[in-house]
């Protein structure tokens, strides 16, 4: 898994981390909702609308992301602190599809699943204001990694993103998830990780 920092946050990135049987399974469960018509459209026109997950999924799918979450948390500190994945979701984004500037406040890390035709249509992520630039238009920088199906992110949830306009005849499908700490000890909600850039 690699580390980058996107100041004054973490981002992780961790390539191929699910195979393509596993994004089958994903997939599927979109394609349920539709069969069952619950299947929404991710902000078209700006509004959240998402897909439901399933109360019960593979297991050797669960493991394999608490297997990347338990990595994360090693990044942080030595003492892998107590979590739960306490909101999952899945967004469709046909043709047209976007997503606004947001972020997930409230939780402690946030994580994203590429699913299906995610080649190309990266999600930006926005760093925090540089105080030092004169012109507003300019005290943003945005930090926007290549990704592919099967790759998973895992960013500080306050870490501003959005997804631009999905193009001409692909229909985009990611999963997305928030962690929450258990405990709220001073020493787990605030983390101040080691500079270290593959773990």
């Amino acid at each position: 898994m690699k580390a980058t920092p996107v100041f004054p946050k973490w981002f992780f990135l961790e390539e191929n981390a699910f195979t393509q049987e596993d994004l089958d399974w994903f997939e599927d469960t979109a394609d349920w909702n539709l069969n069952e018509k619950q299947r929404k459209v991710s902000l078209q026109n700006g509004q959240q609308k998402t897909i439901g997950m399933p109360d019960k999924w593979p297991k050797h799918i669960q493991d394999k992301l608490y297997a990347y979450i338990d990595k994360v948390c090693e990044f942080y500190t030595p003492q892998k602190p107590a979590y739960r994945i306490d909101t999952m979701w899945l967004n469709v984004m046909d043709e047209g599809g976007y997503n606004v500037p947001h972020n997930h406040q409230g939780s402690w890390i946030s994580g994203i699943i590429y699913v299906r035709n995610c080649k190309d249509i990266n999600t930006v992520f926005l760093t925090e204001r540089n105080l030092v630039t004169p012109n507003k238009a300019f005290q943003h920088n945005v930090y926007s990694p290549a990704v592919k199906d099967g790759d998973l992110v895992i960013f500080e949830s306050d870490l501003w993103h959005w997804v631009p306009p999905v193009p001409d005849n692909k229909d985009r499908l990611t999963l997305a998830f928030n962690v929450q700490l258990n405990k709220y000890r001073q020493e787990q909600t605030i983390l101040v990780p080691e500079i270290k850039f593959d773990i």
